[in-house]
Parts: C-alpha cells; structure tokens; sequence
C-alpha cells in the first residue's frame, strides 16, 4: 500500500476518537446498571463506536493508500494511456521519505503494463524482478506466467514452456492462474510458434467483447496492434493497415502510437 504519515495520522486519530466515545458510553452503561437503571442503549451505542474505530483503521487505510493509487493507475493506464505519467507518479508516492509503502500484485502489475505501454522493456523486465522479490508468495504463480510470457516475446518457447508447466503445479489450483496460462497459451505462446490463427481468433474476440468483457483503451490498443502484427505476416495489407490506423489516432502517449505514425510515414 502507499499511505502518507498525514494520512495514518488522520486514521489513527479518527479512530481513538470513536474508541473514546465507545468507552465512555460503555462506562455510562456500567454506571446505569449499578444504579439499577436501563443501561441496554448506552452499551449498544459504545459497542457501536468500538466497532467504527475498528472499520474505521481498516476502510481508512485502504481508502487512503492502495485505492487512490489503483485508481490513479487505472485512469492514467487503462484509459487515458498515458503510461509514463503512472510511473513517475507511482515512483514520487513510494519513494517520498513522507509515505508508508509496501507493494501490492494488483498496483504492481499495473505498473508492468505502464511499462509496456512505454517501450521500455528494460523497466519491464525490472519491475518483473521485484514482484519476484517483493511480493507476498501466494502471488508468485501469477508472476511466474508473465515471466513465461516474456520468455515467448523473446521467442524462446522451451523456457516458456517450463516456466507454465511450473505455474500449473501450483496446488492447490486457482482459477486466476489457470486462466491466466490458458491466455498465455493463446497469445504470446502461439505468436511464438508461428500460430497466428489462435491468437488472432483471441485478440478478435477481446475487440467485440461486451458488457463486463468490454476492453479498456489499453486493451483494445494492445489488440489492434498484435492483429495489425499478424494480418502483416498473413500478408492482409488491408486489415494490416486498418490496425495500424487505430494505434496511431487511438494510441494515448504511448510506443505502440509512435511505432504506428512512424509505419505509416
């Protein structure tokens, strides 16, 4: 999570005030029931508090550190694709000597992506390293297939391979890893070995999804830019340059839109 000191300062505080006010209704019940009076609603309503100071620090924290970071990401990322403004942000908020900071998968990921986005592979394959060394060990399946996709960018399938067999022995089986290797399997596997008809048919199915299978901008830009990869090797000119039109209007501040308006010079 990433928390300012001013925002656990507000947490905190926020939650000794309701533990106060709890206290001191459980107190006024105590005092009741020794005098023989009705006491039930004071200690209902110190309970109550006690409970808002607890909900409090664990909403408090989360709300001020990994959701507005997330969300940041996933705005600057996912829609406006403007993946060097998320790092230089996420480095400014982990690295000030006034936050409290520890690593999250879903932040972390976010971040190979930006990454991506970008064209810098070297930050990528960094940033890979430390979700590795970083993370909590319950994540490191999932790391391990995109460390097996990266291994098929680079066209080397036999470590590709290994590295999925190694993220299917995870027991027991979580179903945000099995799909995460069946996706694998049809993207960067098959571009690998030469199977560009299972990746095009996936990346075709990620542009007419809908409802809550609706791409964001960097998932229909990533789409458009592999068909445009695969209709140039299958020798559609047509389709090749219907792709490539999209990233260079659609692309954000990203490489792939530079490598568009550049082939298209």
């Amino acid at each position: 999570m990433f928390l300012s000191k001013n925002a656990v300062t507000k947490t905190v505080v926020t939650s000794v005030m309701f533990l106060i006010i709890g206290a001191l209704f459980i107190g006024l019940s105590v005092f009741l029931s020794a005098g023989g009076q009705k006491y039930a609603p004071s200690l209902i309503a110190g309970i109550v508090f006690c409970s808002l100071a607890v909900i409090n620090a664990l909403v408090g924290i989360y709300s001020e550190g990994i959701t507005k970071v997330f969300a940041r990401g996933c705005k600057l990322v996912r829609d406006e694709l403007d993946p060097e403004a998320f790092i230089a942000y996420y480095n400014g908020v982990s690295r000030s000597a006034n936050a409290v900071s520890r690593p999250t998968y879903d932040i972390s990921e976010l971040l190979l992506t930006a990454y991506e986005l970008s064209g810098n592979m070297r930050g990528k394959q960094a940033q890979l390293a430390h979700m590795r060394s970083d993370l909590k060990p319950k994540y490191l399946p999932r790391i391990t297939v995109l460390e097996a996709c990266r291994a098929y960018d680079d066209g080397d399938a036999d470590e590709g391979d290994r590295l999925l067999s190694l993220a299917g022995k995870e027991y027991p089986p979580s179903v945000t890893v099995s799909t995460m290797i069946d996706i694998a399997g049809k993207t960067s596997a098959a571009l690998c070995r030469g199977d560009l008809k299972t990746a095009e048919s996936y990346y075709s199915g990620v542009l007419n999804g809908s409802g809550i299978m609706k791409p964001d901008n960097a998932a229909r830009l990533m789409a458009h830019w592999e068909l445009f990869r695969i209709s140039e090797q299958n020798g559609d000119t047509e389709k090749a340059l219907e792709h490539l039109r999209f990233c260079a209007e659609n692309g954000g501040r990203t490489a792939i839109r530079s490598k568009a308006l550049s082939l298209l010079k």
